[in-house]
């Protein structure tokens, strides 16, 4: 077991899922492909510290973001189905400022 700090990688989340708040919405396997430089662009938001990370471990800090309350789900249902979409707490910003890192361990 390896404690690995994520705040960079973190803030690189933070950076896309609020410059895609807007009009497109991400779920989250979408926000993990932009992570990892698949589908649409990032709009210019570098991901290549997401290189080193495979699939999961990028799907794991997401979780660990939304447990803690960094990221949120805001969901959209329809007659036929319901959709996660990933979005940023109001506290987001704050909470990197405030306490720096976000460790987990690997």
């Amino acid at each position: 077991v390896v404690d690995v700090d994520f705040t960079e990688h973190t803030k690189v989340v933070i950076k896309i899922v609020e410059k895609n708040q807007g009009k497109t919405k991400v779920t989250l396997t979408q926000l993990v492909d932009l992570l990892k430089g698949k589908g649409k662009s990032a709009s210019g938001v570098d991901t290549s510290l997401f290189s080193e990370l495979a699939r999961q471990e990028c799907e794991r800090l997401i979780v660990h973001l939304l447990l803690h309350r960094i990221l949120r789900e805001d969901f959209h249902h329809t007659a036929y189905k319901t959709t996660s979409y990933i979005k940023t707490d109001y506290q987001a910003s704050r909470h990197i400022t405030l306490f720096g890192a976000c460790e987990t361990r690997m």
